[in-house]
């Protein structure tokens, strides 16, 4: 009697010829081996399927939709006739490290707490060759700060996860191609789901022209804007629309820092969106029931950013800036940890 798999690798594809057979290989030379490797291809008119079919080995499954139909709607239909425990994402043009199956696995079982873990990776080119690495938040606390920001969280190939807790959750929502890993991270966390990250470099995800975040990146920054916002509405209820505007504006801007912010806002707009940023951290510590251990985590990411954001901006509206650097000084109190961040610079102050 065959095993059931613990864990089914998930791949959707369309048309991923050109890298196929380098991600194949380097799924099923995993060093732990009990799962399946389910593949759905969403009606491709290249050579994808007779690659695919030119491996023998048993623990591949291949589904295909009579129709090109995105890549989240493939996602559902995989989950839906998925038998692992536990599902491991991987695009078609990315690459697994040997130990990743094993290493997120043992990960996971020790922590049922986590739904959903990520791994830290490294972007290559089209040929294979580093470009970087990628330097993610941890723990579920550092992840939802993140978030607040519009940053970076996580690798989609590098995520392996609960898939019943998917399944109840809504599985990837199909109004956000392009940011479906995004939006199914921000709506776990909203349920008081844990997100965490691995530390460990565990996949080589590609960096090309082809690639859905570089192809539809206007469409992918719209729903990635319209997530965002969907999640701090959680801890926003009884804010006004107004001033739920201008917090975001704020957030956004010192996520990306973007100097613009500096040349347009007014200082009354500013002390608003101080006391309300205050407000929303207060408010997602106490709906997430975090611990004096856990706020010092979410807080020391969320004051370092605006800082930073101060820091490199404060000489363009002086007043402002220094009102905003002394803001995080208060409330953020583990002054020692970075000593230059926070020393006063005269040259702007």
């Amino acid at each position: 009697m065959k095993m059931k798999p613990k864990i089914t690798v998930l791949m959707a594809i369309y048309n991923g010829a050109v890298y196929l057979r380098e991600c194949m290989e380097s799924v099923l030379h995993q060093t732990y081996g009990n799962f399946e490797f389910l593949i759905i291809d969403d009606g491709s008119t290249d050579s994808t399927p007779d690659i695919i079919r030119s491996y023998k080995d048993d623990r591949i499954r291949l589904l295909r939709n009579d129709k090109n139909l995105s890549q989240v709607a493939s996602l559902n239909i995989g989950l839906d006739h998925a038998k692992g425990e536990y599902i491991a994402r991987i695009d078609a043009d990315d690459i697994m490290l040997p130990h990743r199956l094993e290493r997120q696995l043992r990960f996971l079982e020790k922590r049922p707490d986590i739904a959903l873990l990520g791994t830290c990776g490294e972007a290559i080119d089209e040929k294979g060759r580093a470009i970087s690495k990628s330097k993610l938040p941890v723990r579920n606390e550092e992840i939802i700060a993140t978030i607040l920001f519009g940053e970076f969280i996580m690798v989609h190939s590098s995520l392996m996860f609960r898939k019943d807790v998917i399944i109840k959750a809504g599985k990837y929502n199909e109004a956000f191609s392009f940011t479906e890993d995004y939006k199914l991270a921000t709506d776990l966390l909203a349920k008081r789901h844990k997100i965490n990250n691995m530390p460990d470099s565990l996949i080589k995800y590609r960096i090309h022209d082809d690639r859905i975040s570089v192809r539809d990146s206007r469409l992918q920054i719209e729903r990635y804007v319209i997530a965002l916002k969907e999640f701090i509405k959680n801890f926003n209820s009884g804010i006004t629309e107004e001033d739920s505007m201008l917090l975001f504006d704020f957030l956004f801007k010192a996520g990306s820092m973007n100097k613009t912010y500096w040349d347009k806002v007014a200082e009354k707009d500013m002390e608003k969106a101080m006391k309300l940023s205050e407000q929303l951290v207060a408010n997602i510590s106490n709906y997430f029931k975090l611990d004096k251990m856990q706020n010092y985590f979410m807080k020391r990411i969320f004051y370092n950013r605006i800082l930073n954001f101060a820091y490199q901006f404060c000489g363009v509206r002086k007043k402002i800036g220094t009102k905003l650097y002394f803001h995080c000084l208060k409330n953020y109190f583990f002054i020692l940890g970075n000593p230059k961040l926070y020393i006063c610079p005269l040259r702007c102050f």
